[in-house]
C-alpha cells in the first residue's frame, strides 16, 4: 500500500491493490465514523464559509458531497490514481478539478484556495511539517487549514497501557511524547499537542480544536444506531474538545 516518491524519497501510501472504498468504508462497520466526519466538516465549514476548497488526500471523494455544499470551486488531490478514478465517476459539480500528486509536493499554484482539508491523511505522514509548509503555500491570506490528527493518546490506548505501567512505564509516557507512534511502515499516530506546536512553528494561528469519534468502539457500534451515536458525538464535541482523549482530533488553523 505504499510507494516512494522519487522527488523526496518519502513513502507515500498509494493503496495499490486495495479497494479502500469497498473494503474499508463499505464494509458496514464504519458508518458511525463516516457520519461523524461529514457532520464535523459541515459544522466547521458553515462557520468558515470558504469560496474555494482543496481536499488533500481526497481518496475516492468520500467527503465531497458535504464540502461541495460550500464555495464555488473545489480541488481534489490524491496520490492514488485508482481512487481519483473512483472520485471522477461520482456526480461532480462544475469547477471541480482532480489532481494526482503528493502532499509533500503539492502541484497547485501559490495562494489558490481559501480552505485546505486534510482528513485521514496525517496517519500516512512521516513528515507532517513538510505538508504544513505546502498547505501554507497554496492557501490564500487568511485562509484556513483543517487537519485531522490521528491521536495516539486517546483514552482506549491509555487504558490498555495502564496495566503495563509498572513493568514498562515508557509505554505510557510515550503516549504523551512528541515521538510518533508507528503502527506499520505507512501508518502513524501522533500526540496532538506536538502537532499543534508544529503548526504554530509554521506560522499557523490555531483557532479551534475539536475532539470527535468519542464512541469508536465495536461494542457500542453494534448496539447503538450510528445516527444516535453521531448525535451524542456532536454533544461531546461541544463540551470535551479540550482534553484530546478521542482517536480523532481536528485542528482549525488560519494563515
Amino acid at each position: 500500500m505504499t510507494n516512494t516518491s522519487s522527488s523526496n524519497k518519502r513513502k507515500i501510501s498509494d493503496y495499490k491493490g486495495y479497494d479502500y472504498k469497498k473494503d474499508f468504508w463499505d464494509s458496514g462497520t464504519r458508518e458511525y465514523e463516516n457520519l461523524c466526519e461529514h457532520k464535523t466538516i459541515q459544522k466547521i465549514l458553515t462557520k468558515l464559509k470558504p469560496t474555494s476548497i482543496t481536499d488533500i488526500g481526497c481518496g475516492f471523494g468520500r467527503l465531497y458531497p458535504t464540502y461541495s455544499q460550500f464555495g464555488t470551486s473545489w480541488i481534489l488531490l490524491d496520490y492514488a490514481h485508482h481512487l481519483l478514478k473512483q472520485a471522477s465517476e461520482s456526480n461532480l459539480k462544475p469547477n471541480t478539478t482532480l489532481i494526482s500528486g503528493s502532499f509533500y509536493d503539492i502541484p497547485i499554484a501559490k495562494e489558490t484556495t481559501d480552505c485546505v482539508l486534510s482528513i485521514r491523511t496525517m496517519h500516512h505522514m512521516i513528515d507532517p511539517e513538510r505538508f504544513f509548509q505546502e498547505a501554507w503555500k497554496i492557501l490564500n491570506y487568511n485562509g484556513h487549514l483543517i487537519v485531522e490528527i490521528p491521536n495516539k493518546r486517546h483514552i482506549k490506548n491509555i487504558i490498555k497501557t495502564l496495566p503495563k505501567l509498572f513493568t514498562n512505564p515508557s509505554l505510557f509516557f510515550d503516549l504523551f511524547s512528541d515521538k510518533r507512534l508507528k503502527l506499520n511502515d505507512s501508518f502513524y499516530n501522533f500526540n496532538p499537542t506536538s502537532i499543534i506546536k508544529l503548526l504554530k512553528k509554521n506560522n499557523f494561528k490555531i483557532e479551534k480544536t475539536i475532539n470527535t469519534s468519542f464512541f469508536r468502539s465495536a461494542f457500542l457500534k453494534k448496539r447503538i444506531n450510528p445516527q444516535k451515536l453521531t448525535q451524542l458525538d456532536m454533544i461531546g464535541q461541544s463540551f470535551f474538545s479540550w482534553i484530546f482523549l478521542t482517536p480523532s482530533v481536528y485542528v482549525i488553523c488560519k494563515k
